[in-house]
């Protein structure tokens, strides 16, 4: 059955009555409701359905079958006539970056011959696919200003059929490829013309503010995302009460915080090369003192070492490893996730396999790591295991020395 289409007639209704033709049973308990006309509008063009109600009970998807378009619904209407309400502020949102996005494509077309070759209105934001390899700040920045230019001329927002004498007389966006004995247009007040079955504003000022947020490289040109209207206004709100909580921060007006914020940043950077200068010291007075404390026993040095900071283990290691026939068993507890790590390294003289030794170690804790003969890494959960396992380590490793020592 074909169903009328209200919205085609006046996207501005929001309250309407209709008759129930029929109703489909789908499973897990949802009913498709046929009517013969409504205003909501089916997913289709890359434009989102409408959600609502019919006679109170909540309409969830909205399907479109050739002519017929289906309500979904969780539970079925009990009477033949109904009442539908749409639900407005989604449908004028839709309304509005529809809209935007015809305006944008006109805007491209215009300025840079670039051709609008795929949309999607999601329900953040809105992206479109051009056909053109690069985009430039500049080149965003004179099609968002042709965009809103457009939008304070409010310029009249005319939808209609059109039949193949009255279409050939229209200046189209984009030649069409088939034929059609009737086909809607929607002409943007003379900017924009082209085939469209959504809803959108009566006037382009209706759009409100167009904004297009970022822009990417795709396999088939560059998608760009936009948001219009009430969308639009909440970004610029979002991003107002962030530049407000810097320029507190920073002590400064908003239109310097880039300025203050590249101070900061110098300045960190310079604290954080400080900083590990100051570590580096640390570690190798660490590595002296573990050097200088460690005992002899036949002849090698097993230095196990237990630090806060698990950073600094690599470097430990590399220091204490420079010097022969030593062995470093080195461990970090980390206190807010309740890890230890641990790191196994020796010197080239030493005649054992760190990777294997760490492996049979962790297998005391569940642990999971490994690595060369030379180096190994890894770790466990759990803190108060790791005295435990550097000493079995110990054992272990005092062992196979003194058997290969004979």
């Amino acid at each position: 059955m074909k169903t009328r289409r209200l919205y085609h007639e006046n996207s501005y209704l929001q309250e309407f009555d209709a008759e129930v033709v029929e109703i489909i049973e789908y499973p897990e308990n949802r009913f498709g409701v046929v009517l013969n006309q409504t205003a909501f509008y089916p997913e289709s063009g890359g434009q989102p359905y409408d959600t609502g109600t019919l006679n109170d009970i909540p309409v969830i998807e909205v399907r479109q079958q050739q002519d017929t378009i289906i309500h979904m619904m969780e539970q079925r209407p009990s009477d033949i006539l109904v009442t539908g309400k749409i639900n407005w502020s989604r449908r004028f949102d839709h309304m509005q970056q529809h809209s935007g996005e015809h305006i944008l494509s006109g805007a491209f077309l215009e300025l840079f011959g670039v051709y609008n070759i795929g949309f999607h209105l999601g329900d953040c934001f809105t992206t479109i696919d051009l056909a053109i390899d690069e985009l430039t700040e500049q080149q965003i920045q004179q099609v968002e200003q042709r965009a809103n230019e457009m939008v304070f001329a409010n310029r009249l927002v005319h939808c209609s059929f059109v039949d193949k004498a009255q279409l050939a007389d229209l200046k189209l966006r984009k030649e069409l490829t088939k034929t059609y004995d009737t086909i809607r247009i929607v002409n943007m007040g003379g900017f924009d013309c082209c085939p469209c079955g959504g809803t959108h504003t009566a006037f382009t000022g209706e759009i409100g503010l167009i904004k297009i947020r970022s822009w990417e490289r795709i396999k088939t040109g560059v998608r760009i995302e936009v948001l219009c209207g009430h969308r639009a206004l909440a970004d610029y709100q979002k991003k107002n009460r962030i530049t407000s909580i810097l320029s507190t921060e920073l002590s400064v007006r908003a239109e310097h915080i880039l300025t203050a914020f590249n101070k900061q940043s110098e300045r960190l950077h310079q604290l954080t090369k400080e900083l590990a200068d100051i570590k580096k010291v640390m570690t190798n007075h660490t590595a002296a003192m573990l050097l200088s404390q460690a005992e002899l026993t036949n002849g090698f040095r097993i230095i196990c070492f237990i630090d806060q900071n698990s950073a600094s283990l690599n470097q430990l290691a590399s220091i204490l490893t420079a010097n022969s026939k030593t062995i470093a068993l080195l461990g970090a507890k980390n206190p807010e996730t309740t890890k230890s790590s641990l790191l196994f390294a020796c010197s080239p003289d030493i005649e054992l396999h760190m990777g294997g030794e760490l492996k049979a170690a962790l297998q005391m804790v569940a642990g999971k790591g490994g690595g060369s003969a030379q180096h190994a890494q890894g770790g466990f959960s759990g803190e108060s295991s790791i005295y435990f396992v550097l000493e079995q380590a110990k054992s272990s490793i005092l062992m196979k020395l003194s058997t290969a020592l004979g």
